[in-house]
């Protein structure tokens, strides 16, 4: 008297594990096409994601606070995908010379210091087109956003 009868407990048929596999697998396969939809998404002026986080990234916690559609007047204000373009591929060039630079034998200090300059050199014009739109779009805010905005930047700060 002292066991315990078990009952065994049911297991589901394999057709319906194979059922139940495949609606999951369906059901991943349209969450990741519609996220990577969303994620990928490029806006009315063919800029995705990649060129708006790479534009607004060196203007600052400023930048950070503006909504998706301050975000987009701002871009177009700094030229868009076309504007943007030969700061894009001048600062890709200089990270080639980085590299060059960082793997010659024997390394020459000079010619690293030199590519850097030469990449501070569009960073730093990417920036001042930034700053004067960032200003620009600013002036043309009502009172009240951009008190919005101080009081955001204010709360960032405190995070």
């Amino acid at each position: 008297m002292d066991e315990m009868m078990t009952t065994p407990k049911p297991q589901a048929p394999r057709g319906m594990k194979i059922v139940l596999g495949v609606s999951l697998a369906i059901n991943l396969a349209i969450a990741g096409a519609v996220l990577g939809a969303v994620v990928l998404h490029r806006g009315p002026d063919g800029e995705g994601p990649r060129e708006r986080i790479n534009a607004l990234r060196s203007l600052g916690p400023l930048a950070g606070e503006l909504n998706r559609d301050e975000m987009r007047v701002l871009i177009g204000r700094m030229g868009g995908r076309e504007g943007m373009g030969a700061a894009r591929r001048g600062i890709a060039a200089a990270n080639l010379q980085v590299e060059a630079a960082l793997r010659a034998t024997p390394f020459v200090p000079d010619a690293l210091m030199q590519a850097l300059s030469e990449q501070r050199g569009y960073l730093g014009a990417m920036q001042e087109s930034g700053h004067r739109a960032l200003v620009d779009l600013i002036a043309d805010m009502p009172p009240e956003r951009r008190a919005a905005l101080a009081d955001e930047l204010a709360e960032g700060r405190r995070r």
